[in-house]
Parts: structure tokens; sequence; C-alpha cells
């Protein structure tokens, strides 16, 4: 089945973003494209990133069609929370102004 898109941008978007990831030789051996929704998941190591392209639906620009491109990332899966993964992770998180850190 192929990815549905809520117009023309999102579409030209995630394949740009494809191409881009197939590309980089960081990424191409550990990218997962899913083959419903315009999604992509990248694990480096013990970290995992997701990467969405998504209609941005509403926007000051009334007759535009666009898109956007979010990347979410966990800092460590399948690891033990432990003092010493938390010791790290509190002045990273902190450091980095995204919210309260654990």
């Amino acid at each position: 089945m192929p990815i549905p898109f809520s117009n023309d941008v999102q579409a030209l978007t995630f394949h740009k973003v494809a191409d881009y990831l197939y590309g980089a030789a960081l990424f191409k051996e550990n990218l997962r494209i899913y083959d419903d929704i315009p999604k992509f998941d990248l694990l480096y190591g013990s970290t995992l990133v997701e990467v969405e392209v998504l209609p941005w639906e509403v926007h000051p620009w009334e007759k535009a069609d666009l898109a956007t491109v979010r990347a979410t990332s966990c800092v460590t899966i399948g690891s033990t929370i432990d003092d010493q993964l938390m010791h790290f992770c509190s002045p990273k998180t902190a450091a980095c102004g995204l919210g309260p850190s654990i």
C-alpha cells in the first residue's frame, strides 16, 4: 500500500528526506521506512531517532500547502535506568533547555 500524503509538498518533502537518509553513510545501514505512514526510524547505537514528515495544516499562509519534518529521539533504549545513567542524562537534558531534568 502506498504511503498516503495530505498534499504534494508533503510527498516531495518525504522523498527529499528519504534521499538524504539513504545517501548518508551514517544512517543508511540503520534506516527503517514505514510502509503505511511517512516516517523513518534510525537506530544509532542505543539511540532511536524517529523522523516524521507531516503536513503543516495550521499556518499563517492561507493558500500554501506546507510540510514539516519532526525528529524526536530517545537518548537510549534497552538500557538499565540506574544512578550512572541518570547522572549522565540529567545535566545533558538541563543544558538542552528541552524540559525539566529527570
